[in-house]
Parts: structure tokens; sequence; C-alpha cells
């Protein structure tokens, strides 16, 4: 891509993270909220992102909850704007509701969005 949107809009809020079950909390992976003020990554379709989770430690995540990022998606995503949620493998899907964002790019499983 000839353009960058890295920095655009970029808000970074602290959750206390899920460490342990089936939905740890993981850098890298998709946020979604698992009770009051909790994330952990996800595995169920039809979950809402609120993020992208930047880093875990001490029993607390960076989620990264707007602006410009990068993350794993489904190969039927397509640039514009989209309502997304995950699916059972933890990656965004499309959805006829859902939380309405732009993909910028998609390409190789990874999709560059703007929350």
């Amino acid at each position: 891509m000839k353009v960058s949107f890295n920095g655009l809009g970029e808000q970074v809020a602290t959750f206390e993270a899920v460490t342990d079950g089936d939905n740890p909390a993981a850098a890298g992976k998709i946020a979604v909220m698992n009770g009051n003020g909790k994330v952990g990554s996800t595995s169920r379709a039809g979950d809402l992102p609120v993020g992208l989770i930047l880093d875990v430690r001490g029993g607390y995540a960076t989620v990264q909850i707007s602006g410009y990022m990068k993350m794993p998606c489904a190969s039927s995503i397509s640039a514009g704007y989209q309502h997304v949620v995950t699916d059972a493998t933890g990656v965004l899907k499309l959805a006829t509701t859902g939380r309405p964002c732009l993909i910028t790019d998609a390409e190789n499983g990874v999709c560059g969005i703007i929350l």
C-alpha cells in the first residue's frame, strides 16, 4: 500500500484482562468484553470487537479501541464501510449488524480497519 493510516485517531484504554479459561487476553488478538471492565480474546461467533489487544501484563490489557489498526479477518471482507463481528476462529467477518467500521484494505487474512 502506498499510503499510511498509522496513528490515525488512535485511542488506547487499559482493561482488566481475562487470564484463564477459554478466551484469555493475548497481544495481537481481537478484544471482546468479558464482564465489567474485563476483556478477553474471542473464540465465539457474533462477538462485537472492542478493539485490538496490544499488550497484557500483570492482569491488565492495553487495548486500542479506536483509530487505524490491522486485525485478522475472513477472506470475504472487502474495502469500504462495513459492519463486523467475530467468527468462531477469532477473526472479523462481515455481518448485517455489528460494529460499524471502515475497512481500508484486506488481503492474506489481515485487514486494515478504522474503528
